[in-house]
């Protein structure tokens, strides 16, 4: 088992395997950008340089990277289902650039649509994102509380979205 924390990029990412380290972690999750918006800015590539190199030298590993919040990939008549699964691409490929094993992302709520299409719409903006971006970052699909109209709540959920992709090394 390896012991970690969600750590704050706040500063920098060259202070997340310093911080990381104070807390005496062995692996890392972190956010590559605001995880309250949509906007990301490039990465500067001293910085994600200098996470790898000292992440590496301090053996963190698995390193995780986490979606922001917003993205909602289980609703297709909602505005923000385009945008979300851009989201879910440019995270992949920034996972990659940091050296991350793993994208972590929130499923999303139904709204108004049955469980079975929100599951359809899943299913759909997963390998919608991997035909775009092809890289050997694994997604894993976080499971919920189950309030209201969440997707994931029930592993049942998250099986049947996982049966029916295409691409089964998304975990």
């Amino acid at each position: 088992m390896r012991v970690g924390f969600h750590i704050s990029i706040a500063e920098e990412f060259s202070k997340v395997v310093e911080q990381a380290e104070i807390r005496g972690c062995e692996t890392i999750q972190l956010f590559s950008r605001n995880p309250r918006g949509w906007k990301s800015h490039p990465m500067d590539e001293k910085e994600v340089a200098s996470f790898r190199s000292r992440v590496k030298e301090k053996g963190f590993d698995p390193v995780f990277l986490h979606l922001p919040y917003l993205p909602n990939i289980a609703s297709r008549n909602s505005k923000f289902y385009k945008p979300s699964i851009e989201s879910i691409m440019t995270d992949l490929k920034r996972a990659e650039n940091l050296g991350a094993q793993y994208l972590i992302i929130h499923i999303g709520h139904r709204m108004e649509s049955s469980e079975e299409e929100a599951i359809d719409a899943v299913v759909h903006g997963i390998e919608k994102a991997f035909q775009r971006v092809r890289n050997s970052v694994v997604l894993l699909l976080e499971n919920t509380a189950g309030q209201g109209s969440k997707i994931g709540y029930h592993f049942s959920q998250i099986k049947a979205i996982v049966d029916r992709l295409e691409e089964k090394d998304i975990r």
